[in-house]
């Protein structure tokens, strides 16, 4: 056991979660003037979400980085590359992949080279890790249910994708899509960004020349990440030819604070400088996705909020958690985290909220290993929900990373009584960096993710919306952040 944790988690003072509320968040008027903005303005934006928080980076000689919980309020947490290959980093672009941070990003070093740097933060600094990946612009990592990496990328003809080996490489043959392109002008089209909703992949590009005002945004769909399509209706999904901001592209997709509604950023341009922009994305008539927007200088209605967030910010688990089973649970700083740990001690250990789900609901979390137990072939952690929150006769939804068979292992238990175990490869996984953990219920349907990556979809019939929270056994890990909504 950790004894400085243990001491660090014993705490008089009671504390309370971070955000335990069904409400949206603060309104917000397009376009966004970030704190210390560059000089160029912000242009080419992604959005990457981490333990909760979203991380926003945007074209410049140096790149700066801002993060937001609720998509409205940013703060400047400085720059986290400087520097960069070629004197320029062309929209940068973020992948979160087993404990490292990549970034990717073209530099203006000849042929428009795209470069890799990584850091173990979001927040950088990120160095140099590869200065060749490819000649495109734009470039973009998808990493998909089948644990396989994409690399997406303008180059001439359009939209082109390869498989990647790894983060830091790339096959040599490539594909390009050649249906989606944005024909004005001339065909030039740029900027994707990969999304999958509910099985369904969405990418959206941009094109054709982004010092023109109908500079524009178009959607394209696919049944898998390399067979995409224009949306039969819907398109341009964003165009503004008319006003002060105009020529709305380089558009991102990404889920809200409620893990639930869809996103989208991207920028205006006023004369050559350009600003963020953030909608709502809605589905059409036709059920294509398309943006609520371009929305400029309206207020709109702030994002759904989860019902229920917790970033561990704070010195004490509070009166907004439970321990069923016992075992040595605290919280830990630096690092803003929970921490169980029930080496050598017999059976599961539970620490639950004390509010409740409803019958639907998407949770999700963060978790590392930290140390393995001796007691048990398989020591296993994770994530439980649809919790009765009792201590016998209890019921429960339960999800857990098993690091010794590289496995995510999943299991229901109705009133007292274990139900079936099922078993999904996750191969080549380091446990000891955060990883996350979703399960999404809808009826008697529990689909259970793990980074995104739908890996089991279980049918249990008994169990109802519950308690949700944290589990070990046998093992000792980290939790860094926990959030669930109503569905």
């Amino acid at each position: 056991m950790n004894i400085k944790r243990l001491l660090k988690g014993i705490a008089l003072a009671l504390a309370t979660v971070s955000s335990l509320q069904a409400a949206n968040g603060p309104s917000w008027t397009n376009p966004f003037t970030l704190p210390n903005e560059p000089g160029w303005g912000v242009a080419d934006v992604q959005v990457i979400r981490y333990r909760g928080y979203y991380y926003l980076y945007a074209t410049g000689g140096d790149v700066r980085v801002w993060s937001s919980t609720d998509l409205v309020n940013w703060s400047d947490r400085g720059l986290c590359l400087t520097g960069p290959v070629g004197g320029m980093a062309w929209a940068p672009r973020v992948l979160y992949y087993n404990g490292l941070f990549y970034l990717y990003a073209c530099g203006d070093n000849g042929g428009q080279v795209q470069s890799v740097y990584t850091s173990s933060s979001p927040l950088g600094p990120f160095t140099v890790a590869k200065t060749n990946l490819l000649n495109c612009i734009d470039g973009i990592p998808y990493l998909n249910n089948n644990h396989q990496l994409y690399f997406y990328y303008a180059a001439g003809g359009g939209i082109r994708y390869r498989t990647m080996l790894d983060p830091l490489n790339v096959a040599s043959t490539n594909t390009q899509f050649t249906s989606c392109k944005v024909t004005l002008a001339s065909t030039w089209t740029e900027a994707p960004h990969i999304l999958n909703v509910d099985g369904a992949y969405f990418m959206s590009y941009t094109g054709n020349d982004w010092t023109l005002n109908n500079y524009q945004t178009h959607i394209a769909r696919g049944s898998s990440p390399t067979n995409f399509a224009p949306q039969s209706t819907g398109n341009p999904v964003l165009l503004r030819t008319t006003g002060t901001w105009v020529a709305t592209g380089c558009t991102d997709m990404f889920r809200g604070p409620n893990m639930k509604t869809v996103v989208a950023a991207y920028h205006v341009r006023n004369g050559t400088y350009r600003k963020l922009c953030i909608d709502p994305m809605i589905w059409n008539a036709q059920g294509n996705l398309v943006v609520d927007g371009p929305k400029i200088g309206t207020s709109q209605t702030g994002h759904a909020l989860a019902d229920f967030s917790d970033y561990f910010n704070r010195t004490s688990i509070g009166a907004d958690y439970a321990n069923i089973w016992g075992g040595n649970w605290g919280m830990y700083q630096p690092g803003w985290l929970m921490w169980g740990d029930s080496r050598g001690l017999s059976g599961l250990k539970k620490q639950i909220t004390t509010a409740s789900t409803g019958s639907n609901y998407v949770v999700e979390a963060t978790a590392k290993l930290m140390n393995n137990g001796t007691m048990i072939a398989s020591p296993k952690y994770g994530i439980v929900a649809s919790d009765s929150g009792t201590a016998s006769s209890d019921s429960g939804f339960y999800a857990f990373i098993d690091d010794t068979n590289n496995v995510l292992a999943t299991v229901y238990r109705l009133n007292g009584v274990w139900g079936a175990w099922q078993n999904s490869a996750i191969p080549n996984w380091d446990m000891k960096k955060y990883q996350t953990l979703k399960i999404r219920k809808i009826g008697s349907t529990f689909e259970v993710y793990f980074n995104d990556m739908l890996k089991q979809t279980r049918t249990v019939s008994g169990l109802n919306g519950g308690k949700v929270g944290f589990v070990t056994d046998d093992c000792h890990a980290d939790f860094g952040w926990l959030s669930w909504a109503n569905w």
